[in-house]
């Protein structure tokens, strides 16, 4: 496995954290492709982030159908096959949900980059279930093992073995639940007001890595134990001192990857 960061976790400008993440020792990069479209980079990318409007496909949403293809030809482009995002809240019953991702799964297998979708809103039971229920086969997993801690109380060692057909690529961050809710409430919160909707504080919390509830050595283990051989990439959403917990956050994870 490989060390990847989100080089927006730098909270500067992307060349300054690119810059930043070659001098860190990480192996890989990724970004938010909505935000940054480079012709080259001077990392590998592990993966690109499609984060846009409102970060759902809970409802047919042609735009962002549209600028996720984009993206995805960015990726391509950079030398990834791999572009992440959050779908919102999985409801097998939601044909619209099903058509968008179907519609992006079939582009994404003409031109050889897969969707991602990114842990959360739901146990991983009941993701496996929604991606094994679609037409395409070109949708896979972005494991967020804090993600599922935070809003789902879902166990991500459990989750790994679930899911282990399916992860494409892996977020390594850390978190506590705060109090227990529906995810739909929380996602929606999420949508319009972003990481830092001050709502979101009675819910959960992101936490330095090490100093949360998920068990990041379990996880790493388990997806050593699948044969998992891609990037572990460090996202650091909420952070005041982002060089010194992402200094901190390799370091951990180095020793964890032993």
């Amino acid at each position: 496995m490989k060390t990847g960061i989100i080089v927006e976790s730098f909270k500067t400008d992307y060349e300054s954290a690119i810059k930043l993440a070659k001098e860190m020792g990480f192996e890989g990069i990724q970004f938010y492709g909505n935000f940054y479209s480079p012709d080259k980079t001077a990392l590998p990318v592990s993966a690109v982030c499609a984060e846009i409007e409102g970060d759902s496909f809970e409802t047919y949403n042609v735009q962002r159908i549209a600028k996720t293809k984009e993206i995805m030809l960015l990726a391509k482009k950079l030398g990834t096959n791999i572009v992440t995002t959050h779908i919102g809240v999985v409801d097998m019953q939601n044909q619209d949900m099903r058509a968008c991702l179907e519609e992006i799964g079939a582009f994404g297998e003409e031109i050889g980059v897969s969707l991602a979708i990114e842990t959360g809103p739901e146990k991983a039971t009941q993701l496996k279930e929604f991606i094994e229920s679609l037409k395409t086969k070109n949708i896979g997993v972005n494991l967020d093992g804090a993600n599922l801690v935070m809003v789902t109380d879902d166990d991500p060692v459990e989750a790994v073995y679930t899911l282990r057909e399916y992860i494409l690529h892996v977020h390594i961050k850390d978190g506590v639940m705060l109090k227990k809710t529906e995810p739909k409430i929380i996602y929606d919160f999420f949508a319009s007001g972003g990481i830092g909707d001050l709502r979101l504080d009675e819910y959960f919390k992101e936490t330095p890595l090490g100093e949360g509830n998920v068990d990041l050595k379990g996880m790493i283990n388990a997806l050593k134990d699948i044969g998992y051989d891609g990037y572990l990439t460090i996202e650091r959403e909420t952070s005041d001192t982002p060089m010194v917990d992402i200094t901190r956050a390799k370091d951990y994870l180095d020793e964890l990857m032993k």
